[in-house]
Formats: structure tokens, sequence, C-alpha cells
């Protein structure tokens, strides 16, 4: 039987999938622009959070880093039949290092201790946005050609990152308090109704 951190993790990767592909869904009947760097929302999607999550709260490492990790790969296939492009949309050049990016995120999260306070989870949570951010932009200039290969092109990586880094801070805010909120109430103790003795 799972645990309630398990069914919040389980909730946050269907969510992940629900919000993902609408998204696309909305660009392929161009509702959206999905090139558009301010017009995507696929970076306030809750992943960062589940793995920060399933790393710090969840025992069961393979759930707690295999049902996320999981999500975003099949989810990618699905956004990569709707919008006909596997090659950019599931199975790009970099997915390794995206990958890795997470399970650093995942390994953050299990440093986390139970009681741990609000700060050091504030922190914990833009520390593993950082990384990611540094990790996946590194990848992107590495494996593409769309900077030189250069010290220049590897700050202008990064700074043409700057806006979905903004994103995903602003979703790890969001998906962070409302994971790790959820867990809370959902452990709270049970209240003993007073009785007139």
């Amino acid at each position: 039987m799972l645990s309630s951190r398990s069914h919040i993790l389980l909730a946050a990767c269907v969510w992940g999938v629900v919000i993902r592909v609408a998204y696309f869904v909305a660009a392929r009947l161009e509702l959206v622009d999905v090139m558009s760097i301010w017009g995507s929302v696929w970076a306030v999607a809750p992943l960062g959070a589940t793995l920060l999550f399933g790393g710090a709260r969840v025992s069961n490492r393979w759930l707690g880093l295999g049902l996320p990790l999981v999500t975003l790969l099949l989810t990618n296939l699905v956004i990569g039949l709707v919008m006909g492009n596997f090659e950019f949309y599931s199975f790009y050049r970099d997915q390794g290092l995206v990958v890795l990016g997470y399970l650093l995120m995942a390994a953050l999260g299990a440093t986390l201790p139970e009681r741990a306070s609000l700060e050091r989870m504030a922190g914990t949570a833009v520390l593993a946005e950082l990384v990611f951010f540094l990790v996946t932009n590194f990848g992107f200039w590495a494996v593409t050609n769309a900077y030189p290969h250069t010290a220049p092109g590897l700050l202008t990586s990064y700074l043409m990152g700057l806006p979905f880094l903004l994103r995903a801070l602003v979703g790890m805010a969001f998906y962070g308090t409302a994971l790790f909120g959820a867990q809370v109430w959902a452990e709270r103790p049970a209240r003993i109704p007073a009785t007139n003795v």
C-alpha cells in the first residue's frame, strides 16, 4: 500500500503529464506559440519540485526518482507524437544531461532532513534549479550548434536560458510549496474531539 507521500508524488506526476501535454496540444492547435520564450509554460510544470520532493520525502528511492523520470520520458514521447517531431521533442541530443540534471535535483532533495527549516528547504530548491540550469544549458551548448563552441557562446547559452530559469524558479516555489505543504497536511496529527467529563 502506498504512503501518503507516494500518493502526493503520484498526483504531482499525473498533473505534470496533464499540464505538459495540454500545453503542446494547444500549440498544435496554434493557440499558443511553443517556440516563444515568454509563451511557454512547460518550465512552470511540477517536474523539478516533484523530483526534489521524491528525493526528500519518499523512502522508496526507485519510486521517488523513477516515477518522475518515467513520467518525463513518457510525456516527451506523447509530446513528440502530438507535435509530429520525435527528434526535437522526444529524443533530443542533450536528453542525457537533462536526466542528469533531474537526478542531481533529487539528490539535493535527499539531503533535506525530515524536519528541515523553511529557509533550508527554500535554499535547497533554489540550488536544485540552479544546478539543473547550469547542467542543461551547458549540455545544450555542447551538443547543438545553436551557439558557437566558445566561452562567449556558452555565456550566450546561459543568458538565453535565463527566462526559462526564472519560470523554473516560479514553478519550484509554487509546486514545492504545494507538495511539501500537502505532506505536512496529510501527516498532521488527528485531533481528538474534546469530551465533557
